[in-house]
């Protein structure tokens, strides 16, 4: 796997979409449940994807087999993770789960390693993301770390929502459906999860206690369309190009696009550590690929 200059900035440009989606999320469950907001999340995802492809002359895999695989990552990789880091935040700040969050890369790295035959665990991969993990807690500040210890079941399931994350990854590209086109990937992975949240979130909660402002909605639809269709593509082109160790990174980078969208949004200021941090981060990211083939520079 050869990772080119293109890759570097579709990697920026997911932790770029991702990092926007923490405000997006907050404004949405300020209206709706955990299970409410991912059941409309998912499911408008899902319609607007599949409108897009079809559009487009793009078609899903029929294939049972693949329909198999699309259900597993619905569960491990969009149900269970998005429910528990809704679940979570309810009790834990921003900034302690963007720390816990920080662990997928090395779930990442472990899954990849039993389970590919192309990531194996190496020196300079573990260095790397252990070097970008200290580039988050830079960023995020000591201070985020004064809650660990309260609210350890919050924590618990945001932790094991970043394993499911890393795990997804890896199971992604050994189920080989990184074959198919990238959209049709997403597309079918949504209806999956579509299919089973829905329900249950109809079963959870009656729709007509639905709540439907402006705002929440407003939030809801970039959080679907940008947040995750957009975020699905990329996400899927690059665990088919370059693998689930390299793409793991975005996860570093969330935090430091979250800060400068805050910036930009809220006219927060922008502390001394964030240079550090990203700093870090890149320095991570280039020695975990370190005893790769030399980066192509064409795009």
């Amino acid at each position: 796997m050869q990772v080119h200059v293109k890759h570097y900035f579709m990697l920026i440009a997911l932790g770029m979409v991702w990092g926007s989606s923490f405000p997006f999320l907050k404004i949405v469950i300020e209206t709706y449940s955990p299970i409410v907001t991912i059941a409309l999340r998912l499911t408008i995802s899902a319609i607007a994807m599949t409108a897009f492809i079809y559009a487009i002359g793009l078609r899903i895999p029929r294939d049972l087999r693949v329909w198999r695989h699309y259900t597993v990552v619905a569960i491990v990789g969009n149900i269970v993770p998005f429910f528990l880091i809704s679940w979570g935040e309810q009790y834990i700040n921003a900034a302690l789960a963007s720390v816990l969050m920080g662990l997928i890369p090395l779930a990442t790295l472990i899954s990849a390693h039993f389970l590919t035959e192309d990531e194996k665990m190496s020196a300079s991969k573990l260095v790397g993301i252990l070097i970008g993990g200290g580039g988050v807690i830079v960023l995020i500040g000591a201070d985020a770390l004064e809650g660990v210890g309260s609210h350890i079941w919050a924590q618990i399931a945001v932790v094991i929502a970043a394993f499911c994350y890393g795990i997804s990854s890896v199971y992604v590209r050994r189920s080989k459906i990184t074959r198919h086109n990238p959209l049709a990937n997403a597309a079918g992975i949504l209806i999956c999860s579509s299919i089973i949240s829905l329900p249950l979130a109809l079963l959870t909660e009656h729709p007509t206690s639905w709540e439907f402002s402006s705002r929440s909605v407003s939030a809801l639809l970039v959080l679907s369309l940008m947040c995750t269709c957009f975020a699905y593509y990329l996400l899927y082109n690059l665990l088919a190009d370059v693998g689930a160790t390299f793409t793991s990174f975005n996860n570093y980078l969330v935090p430091v696009f979250g800060m400068i969208i805050s910036v930009i949004l809220l006219g927060d200021t922008i502390k001394p550590t964030t240079y550090l941090a990203l700093s870090l981060i890149f320095i991570g990211l280039l020695l975990s690929q370190r005893k790769r083939k030399k980066i192509a520079v064409n795009a």
